[in-house]
């Protein structure tokens, strides 16, 4: 997950920084200046920990100046997580000398982490954007908030920070698409069409990540707007052309031809996403649909198995006494490999499980234990320290944590595959998928 810095970080890597307010420095804060400049971050990071407790006899000023440098510090020393607990610190006072300064911070840890894992976006406000000395990393800082809005149903200021990114930006399909969801959500299809319809259809070429899977999503996107309109032939036309996302689409193109020709009957609550999204699509119902083997029922094969393969399901969550415990499945399940479960159960379940939310939050973990490692190896005197010792305690609660959080998206989402498979089972409606 680590990733180099980007040239905007450049100024963010000095001890330079001084607030007009704070009185001279303790002579501790300046070693730990110095000793951040010569990259000597272990020994830095014990000078600043005597600032940030009151040890050195500094003002507010200047122990916000150190708690700043701590956070950075934190970061260069790859204790990602621990760095974006101090930095949320400061977020949580917009009166903090440094607050504005860390949104570049925040930015930083959003490309080594997964967004949702980076707390302090959520203090800010949209304007925080418009700071002259953030202006480098504008158009990642609209995008990320716009993104935390959409998912807190503030529709107004996503739509406002999505519009402010312009089509020379790389953020640029991905605002397009979050402007298209939020139309979606607000019920103005037009505005919708015209914002997915905006989305570059190159990007996928490019792009890597999120942006990689715009396109396509935009595609999904129009395709549900057809879908709502019953029109049944654009919606195979374009949910057709998606290539990155070609299982979806296909799922898209089925569920047109079966809902042209009547009713989807009891498989109408599987068949489409609320909101256009890689974790939208019904995993379970796909992995039936790319098994099968009759040209008239796309469903048949799976119809076959699909009552025993939902009790495996059933049988491995009821046996994992809590989500830690289930968490320890993970690897396992999203690689096709668990033992417990039969063969068409380990596939459903692997398809269930490939979903950017469940990524995301497996990669954490597989993070924090990264971290954890890394600290075990650090040395030995520094991890006697105070600092090493409050590190430890932070990696070991937040990975704690998010492996309950890991363990309860593999549950919820394996809870919807067995209930999927009972309604293939018991469904009668064929989808023809096999051309």
């Amino acid at each position: 997950m680590r990733v180099a810095l980007a040239a905007v970080m450049a100024c963010c890597m000095t001890g330079s920084l001084v607030h007009a307010d704070a009185a001279p420095p303790s002579k501790t804060l300046e070693r730990a200046i110095k000793l951040y400049d010569r990259k000597d971050f272990y020994s830095a990071s014990i000078e600043l920990e005597k600032v940030i407790t009151h040890q050195s006899g500094d003002d507010v000023a200047n122990e916000q100046r150190a708690q700043f440098f701590l956070g950075k510090t934190l970061y260069q020393m790859g204790y990602y997580a621990a760095a974006s607990a101090t930095f949320d610190g400061i977020a949580q006072d917009p009166k903090h000398a440094y607050f504005t300064a860390t949104m570049k911070w925040l930015v930083a840890l959003a490309r080594v982490l997964p967004v949702d894992d980076v707390p302090g976006f959520r203090a800010y406000k949209l304007d925080v954007a418009d700071a002259a000395e953030l202006a480098q990393v504008r158009d990642e800082i609209e995008l990320r908030l716009g993104e935390l809005a959409l998912a807190r149903g503030d529709l107004a200021t996503a739509t406002t920070a999505f519009g402010k990114i312009d089509a020379t930006s790389m953020d640029y399909p991905q605002a397009r698409l979050g402007l298209g969801l939020a139309a979606v959500r607000r019920g103005d299809d037009k505005a919708a069409l015209a914002a997915f319809t905006s989305v570059p259809s190159t990007v996928a070429d490019t792009a890597t990540g999120p942006a990689s899977d715009a396109s396509d999503l935009a595609l999904l996107g129009i395709a549900a707007i057809d879908r709502r309109a019953k029109k049944w032939d654009d919606v195979v036309l374009t949910a057709g052309r998606a290539t990155r996302l070609a299982a979806a689409g296909q799922w898209e193109v089925a569920v047109a031809k079966a809902e042209k020709r009547g009713s989807l009957g009891g498989l109408a609550p599987y068949a489409h996403a609320d909101v256009v999204s890689p974790d939208g699509i019904e995993p379970a119902l796909l992995a039936t649909v790319a098994a099968c083997t009759d040209r008239s029922d796309g469903l048949a094969s799976g119809r076959k198995d699909a009552t025993a393969a939902a009790a495996d399901l059933d049988k491995l969550l009821a046996a994992a006494d809590d989500n830690a415990d289930l968490q320890q499945h993970a690897a396992a399940l999203r690689a096709g490999t668990e033992a417990a479960l039969s063969p068409r159960a380990r596939a459903i379940a692997a398809a269930m499980l490939k979903t950017p939310s469940i990524d995301h939050a497996a990669a954490f973990v597989a993070e924090l234990d990264t971290e954890l490692s890394h600290l075990s190896t650090a040395d030995k005197a520094w991890q006697t320290t105070q600092i090493a010792s409050e590190i430890l305690q932070e990696l070991t609660v937040v990975r704690s944590v998010s492996a309950v959080d890991l363990g309860k998206l593999v549950r919820d989402r394996l809870t919807r595959a067995s209930a999927g498979l009972r309604a293939i089972a018991a469904e009668r409606t064929k989808l023809q998928t096999c051309d």
